[in-house]
């Protein structure tokens, strides 16, 4: 006997006498689809009817939002003051974005496929925002930056990136730090993975992301982009602060940082 179930169909064993057949021993033609075959175990009992349990598996709903790779960026200042940009490629999504800054974030801006958000909501009583995506951008992926800032953050500090709601997922995410070069990043945030490469400076080894600029903009964007959002998205040339890359899957957890002066380093490293 041979069945073949729908995807959601689970069939369980066989009633008595029926054993699941080898595959040495096939009922279709070569090519066709496989099938479930059972046989009896006793040959000679003749006239066993064949029985069986199937059951349906449970329908999951899938979410309606869906970032497969999510890059942040995030600048700190001689001031010690953080400006962040959260760039989203949203592949499933409706007719809008509902998303939460961190606590004490102070909110800029917004794009879609780098142009500044026509319409971006805010709940006050619950601190959401929600973007509305511009008609043509609806039943298609997109590219949606969130920019914010957060004034003077604890040398150790711990950053989040914007939340999204609704039940939206984040499959990947890339956390990029740049800090003025006379001050350094210590350590691996936890539950974060290193992206970076050790490299000697002359007087001192130094970590850098393993991607650069363009490097990084076609993991975020993908092959097949707009050139035009491509563009937008590589922005002004890098200046003379140091990097740093970390990547983790999944919702990307808060990035715990420790940052000192250089100088401290140099001066730990050249006593040891």
């Amino acid at each position: 006997v041979g069945l073949l179930p729908a995807p959601e169909i689970v069939v369980d064993e066989p009633g008595p006498g029926w054993v699941r057949s080898s595959d040495d021993l096939r009922l279709e033609p070569a090519g066709e689809v496989p099938v479930m075959q059972f046989a009896l175990g006793d040959p000679h009992a003749h006239g066993r009817p064949f029985t069986f349990k199937a059951r349906a598996l449970a329908q999951v709903s899938l979410p309606s939002l869906v970032v497969p790779r999510l890059l942040v960026k995030t600048i700190r200042g001689v001031d010690a003051s953080a400006r962040t940009t959260a760039r989203y490629w949203v592949e499933s999504h409706g007719a809008d974005f509902p998303f939460a800054l961190p606590d004490g974030a102070q909110w800029i801006e917004a794009r879609v496929d780098g142009r500044i958000a026509d319409r971006v909501d805010y709940d006050q009583s619950r601190s959401q925002y929600r973007l509305r995506f511009p008609a043509d951008a609806v039943s298609r992926p997109a590219l949606v930056e969130l920019e914010y800032q957060e004034s003077a953050p604890k040398k150790s500090a711990t950053w989040r990136a914007p939340q999204l709601l609704d039940g939206g997922v984040i499959l990947q995410a890339l956390w990029e730090v740049r800090l003025p070069w006379s001050m350094a990043f210590v350590g691996i945030p936890p539950g974060w993975s290193d992206e970076n490469q050790w490299s000697w400076t002359g007087y001192s080894w130094k970590r850098r992301p393993g991607k650069e600029t363009a490097g990084l903009n076609e993991w975020l964007l993908g092959a097949g982009s707009a050139a035009t959002a491509i563009d937008d998205f590589t922005g002004s040339n890098l200046d003379d602060s140091d990097r740093y890359l970390f990547s983790q899957r999944g919702e990307p957890a808060a990035l715990k940082v420790s940052i000192i002066p250089r100088s401290w380093l140099v001066g730990i490293c050249s006593g040891v």
